[in-house]
């Protein structure tokens, strides 16, 4: 999500608003940006459920904890990479794109 705030002059000024720091399991929805700290512990971000082609987030690695308490990211009945499988991310301090492209291909993970 962008916010549009007054800048100095001509232009705005754009700023990304994140989701709040996630440290237990969660249930995305369309257009998050996550802030996953599993430094207490691994959990489950859920993927939106009936998503639509083109819907997006974003989930990062606040903490730098994932390849010691990995974030197991639960597809929510629909495909990840053409897979029916949810995916854990278990490589430390990364930033992971999702994209729903259709029933049979799923979210797309970039």
């Amino acid at each position: 999500m962008l916010v549009i705030r007054e800048g100095r002059g001509q232009f705005p000024i754009l700023q990304e608003v994140y989701t709040s720091i996630i440290t237990s399991n969660y249930t995305a929805s369309k257009g998050d940006k996550v802030l996953a700290d599993t430094s207490a512990g691994s959990f489950t971000v859920m993927l939106p459920a009936s998503p639509s082609p083109n819907d997006r987030l974003e989930i990062y690695d606040v903490s730098g904890t994932w390849a010691s308490k990995n974030l197991v990211l639960s597809r929510n009945g629909s495909n990840i990479n053409g897979v029916a499988s949810d995916v854990t991310l278990n490589v430390s301090n990364k930033k992971f794109e999702v994209v729903y492209t259709n029933a049979s291909y799923g979210w797309r993970m970039f």
